[in-house]
């Protein structure tokens, strides 16, 4: 009867020995950051803003998924930054268009559909997709007005007529 005992015992001292090893690991998190003198303001007129973007036939857009109709220049402008000039890129977010997630999505309760909302750099031909950040500029501490392109982008060749519209938020990124 004394084995019958001593196994039992030796097994749970055992498995006791294991957990305590493990439970001995330790680690380090380090944090990190910057702390900026100051930031740009966003001039008032850029903060809501709605950008007429026109008309177009469906036809403009049903000819290939990835083609573009009716660019339309708007721009975001910014103030008051800090005496150095400061590097700062602007990331566009919303929601995302099913058929292709880097563009923006229209709203609820558009009657067009087939296609969302393409956002470029000032050239016109550099993209921004939704999430990320545009090219970084700098920006003196007076201030800067930063240009963008947007345009109509076939998610579909089926392009339903009607009436649409698409909201986006944006972020001033320091870099």
């Amino acid at each position: 009867m004394k084995t019958t005992f001593t196994l039992p015992v030796s097994a749970i001292v055992g498995i006791l020995s294991c957990g305590l090893a493990n439970a001995a690991d330790t680690g380090t998190i380090n944090f990190s950051g910057t702390i900026l003198a100051a930031a740009c303001n966003v001039v008032v007129a850029s903060e809501n803003q709605t950008i007429l973007m026109g008309s177009a036939s469906n036809s403009a857009l049903s000819t290939a998924i990835g083609a573009t109709a009716l660019p339309t220049n708007f721009n975001i402008s910014i103030a008051d930054c800090p005496d150095d000039p400061t590097n700062i890129s602007i990331r566009f977010a919303g929601s995302a268009d099913a058929g292709n997630p880097t563009l923006l999505a229209l709203n609820s309760g558009s009657v067009a559909s087939g296609f969302g909302i393409a956002l470029f750099e000032s050239d016109g031909s550099t993209r921004i997709n939704l999430g990320a950040d545009s090219v970084s500029q700098a920006v003196p501490a007076a201030g800067a007005t930063l240009n963008f392109v947007a345009r109509l982008m076939a998610t579909s060749v089926s392009i339903v007529a009607g009436a649409y519209s698409a909201t986006a938020d944006f972020t001033v990124i320091y870099n």
